[in-house]
This record gives structure tokens, C-alpha cells and sequence, in this order.
């Protein structure tokens, strides 16, 4: 009798950071985790080698989004994400693009704590923290919390990572439903999920031997 064969599964649905109809690390706690952790290597690896490119008290500026206690899934931007890749998922449904690629895509973003960020760095050992210097976020900003506005900057970060990913066709179309979803879902412009901003964090590189 002849065996029938075990469907393949696709490889991404083995990944930790899979994680069905979300696009961004704002998905299941296994997700977070995954996303974390590749930014926690991804950030030892930059400092190892900007560490081999500085002299001694030489300067760099790293900048980073989230206060200290704030989840990026209820910000402006967390919940832009979450805006974006609804509309992708029904895209999929109507069969204007793959669903496999749909749930595949996940966008290269991590919004790290300014505090996860110091004790990364602090950890690395090559540099001094100088000072830490908070600029508001263009958002905070009444006039700039306008759909449009929000879908062009959002636009300007993903459009090559969507067309790579799933295709140039789609691009009008999803960035213009894109400005009407969130014209549709107003609040998240509301001040108390505003709450990202712009942390600049001073770095000198350490003396060495």
C-alpha cells in the first residue's frame, strides 16, 4: 500500500519569530523573544566593530524610539504595523497576493527600550555612555498626526522591503488603503499613544592599551 505523502512545511513556520497575520514583533511573547534576541546579537556585533573603527575617545551617536516601561504595541507606530500588515493579510484573503509570502514577511524592525539599549551597551564594554539626550518624536506634534503624513514616512522605511517581498504590483494600492485605514482609525493619533520619541545616546570609545 502505498504511503502518502506528509505535506511539506514551509521552513519560516519552524522560525521563533513566526507568527501568523502580524508583520512585526508586536505578535505572540515567542515572538518578542525572537525579535529581542537577534537584536541583542545584532547590537554586540555593531559595537565589536565600530569599537575596531574608533580611536581612543573617539565619538558615536546611537538612536533609539521607547521610554523605559512602554509597549510598542500600544504606540502610533506599533499600531501603524499592526494597520499595515491587516490590510496585506486581506490582500492574501482576496487573493491579491500569496498568503504564504503574507505570513512569511516580517518586517526588520525593533523598537528597543532606551534602558535595554544602556545595558547593552554598558554590557559591551568598549563604550562610555556620555549623556542620554531625549528629542519629542514628530508625532507628538498635533499637526504632524495626519494619515497622510504617517503613510508617506511609513512608506519611505517599507516600500523596498514590501516590493522585494511580495511583489512591485501591489505597491500603489496597499500604501494608498494604507492612508485610508488609518484616516478609519483615528486614535491611534490620540496624544497618550504618542508616546515615542528620538533618545540620542552619547558614546565615547574607551581608552585602551
Amino acid at each position: 500500500m502505498a504511503r502518502t505523502a506528509t505535506p511539506k512545511i514551509p521552513l519560516f513556520r519552524n522560525s521563533p519569530a513566526f507568527s501568523r497575520g502580524r508583520i512585526s514583533h508586536t505578535g505572540t511573547e515567542k515572538a518578542v523573544e525572537a525579535y529581542s534576541g537577534q537584536f541583542r546579537k545584532d547590537m554586540e556585533n555593531f559595537l565589536n566593530v565600530r569599537a575596531l573603527e574608533h580611536v581612543n575617545g573617539g565619538m558615536m551617536i546611537v538612536l533609539t524610539l521607547l521610554p523605559n516601561g512602554v509597549l510598542y504595541s500600544v504606540t502610533t507606530l506599533g499600531m501603524g504595523y499592526e494597520i499595515f500588515g491587516s490590510y496585506l493579510s486581506d490582500m492574501a484573503k482576496t487573493g491579491r497576493v500569496c498568503a504564504e509570502r503574507v505570513d512569511a514577511f516580517n518586517s526588520p524592525i525593533y523598537s528597543a527600550l532606551v534602558g535595554e539599549l544602556k545595558e547593552l551597551i554598558v554590557a559591551n564594554g568598549y563604550f562610555q555612555i556620555v549623556r542620554i539626550e531625549k528629542l519629542d518624536y514628530p508625532m507628538v506634534d498635533e499637526k504632524n498626526r495626519e494619515p497622510r503624513l504617517f503613510a508617506r514616512h511609513f512608506r519611505a522605511v517599507t516600500e523596498g522591503v514590501v516590493e522585494d517581498h511580495c511583489g512591485k504590483e501591489i505597491v500603489e494600492e496597499l500604501f494608498d488603503h494604507l492612508t485610508k485605514k488609518l484616516e478609519g482609525n483615528m486614535f491611534i493619533f490620540d496624544e497618550k499613544y504618542c508616546q515615542e520619541a528620538h533618545y540620542l545616546v552619547f558614546l565615547r570609545r574607551r581608552v585602551t592599551g
